[in-house]
């Protein structure tokens, strides 16, 4: 997978876990609560020594936002998951 191709997995894993409001960088106005924003916070890339092959690493940074402490808990919760 390329590093740019990590939203399509993040958001078909959170489909597959029944999680639908989470957004990639930016929620829009007035989306219900609680809802998880995440983007991607790096991304490395690394050469074997022969430079045939690549290993790819990415961080996300995921935000979640909730009117109270136990919703915004059971999203991440599920979302760790």
């Amino acid at each position: 997978m390329k590093g740019l191709h990590l939203t399509k997995a993040v958001q078909a894993i959170l489909a597959q876990a029944g999680i639908t409001n989470a957004h990639a960088i930016v929620a829009e106005e007035n989306t219900p609560q609680p809802f998880a924003v995440y983007r991607r916070a790096s991304l490395t890339v690394d050469d074997t020594k022969d430079r045939l092959a690549q290993t790819q690493r990415a961080t996300l940074s995921v935000q979640v936002v909730s009117m109270d402490y136990q919703s915004g808990l059971l999203l991440a919760d599920s979302i760790t998951d």
